[in-house]
């Protein structure tokens, strides 16, 4: 693989192995993808996460790397205020995803999810993951390694400023300075 290649047209092929409609709502809140050997109970498992929430673990093998997603169920209220100090430092990308944008996606990924349709919309993760990782691979090196965590949903239309943390950490943040996503680089 070459830093240019995208890692997510494999993830979305693995993903929708696991595709149910039990999981439409649910959000991806973690996105893994390593080297190492996968954890025996390949698959979808159900379980119950801290506080009772509902959610589901997705975890398979790509050749020497594993791909681990995790997805909750949405509590009331979908959108909150992300916790913790506003990142210091200065966006290197300001992203927006636009209805029409969304909906491309969802056609070409086959993502069900009423979630990122109507009223209320958000944008997929796995959209803000590949959109991410497009403007990386052109700013900074991109292994085949990475962790994407999932803080909080963006709506349609809304910024998404990208913004470097450390030398392998980089934060999207929505215009009031809410972590939506990070990324961590080994």
């Amino acid at each position: 693989m070459t830093n240019a290649d995208s890692l997510l047209p494999e993830l979305i092929a693995l993903l929708k192995t696991d595709q149910t409609p039990e999981l439409d709502g649910f959000f991806i809140v973690k996105l893994q993808f390593s080297r190492g050997i996968t954890p025996a109970g390949e698959g979808l498992r159900w379980r119950r996460f801290p506080g009772g929430q509902r959610g589901a673990v997705i975890t398979h093998a790509a050749g020497e790397r594993t791909l681990r997603a995790i997805l909750l169920e949405p509590v009331e209220p979908v959108f909150h205020k992300s916790e913790g100090p506003a990142v210091v430092g200065t966006p290197v990308a300001e992203l927006r995803f636009s209805a029409e944008a969304v909906e491309a996606f969802v056609r070409e990924s086959g993502d069900e999810n009423p979630n990122h349709r109507g009223d209320g919309a958000v944008v997929p993760g796995l959209l803000m993951a590949r959109t991410v990782e497009a403007v990386l691979r052109e700013r900074a090196s991109f292994g085949e390694e990475f962790d994407f965590r999932f803080l909080q949903s963006l709506p349609l239309n809304q910024p998404l400023f990208l913004v470097r943390e450390t030398e392998n950490r980089w934060v999207g943040q929505s215009a009031t300075g809410g972590r939506v996503l990070e990324l961590t680089l080994p």
